[in-house]
């Protein structure tokens, strides 16, 4: 299974800037020298883009095609032969994967997950996701 053309904002890949200050390009007004002031990042920089709250932004669009073994299931059935000498008339033992790979270019938790779920304010948003489980199953039927 697999998909293209999905672009989500991956809010996940920013930094944390806890007590960070930044030295913006440009220069000053006062001489025209090159600014060397550090600022604080304060709650204006979290509550805007660089803490992924604010407007949507290019620079966090990624391209989210990708290609999942979703499900994989194997079965053996025992040949008649083995159980001639057991009480058995039938035996068969099955494995169950999903979600067990998945390729693709996207660096967030997994192309598939969305902020608000199904609901359209959130679609494309990967911010705060956890991703799908892997499951394993193992099965064994047996007649008597």
């Amino acid at each position: 299974e697999g998909t293209q053309d999905r672009d989500p904002l991956n809010a996940d890949g920013l930094p944390d800037y806890e007590n960070a200050t930044h030295v913006f390009e440009g220069v000053l007004a006062s001489n025209g020298a090159a600014n060397t002031i550090a600022v604080p990042l304060d709650e204006n920089w979290y509550t805007g883009n660089g803490g992924g709250f604010g407007s949507v932004s290019e620079h966090f669009i990624q391209d989210a095609s990708f290609y999942r073994l979703r499900l994989l299931s194997l079965s053996y059935r025992f040949n008649n032969d083995w159980l001639a000498n057991t009480p058995l008339r039938d035996l068969q033992l099955s494995f169950t994967g999903r979600n067990l790979l998945l390729w693709t270019p996207y660096n967030g938790i997994d192309p598939e997950t969305s902020l608000a779920g199904s609901s359209t304010n959130g679609q494309g948003m990967d911010y705060f996701q956890m991703p799908g489980t892997k499951s394993y199953a193992i099965g064994l039927n047996v007649k008597f």
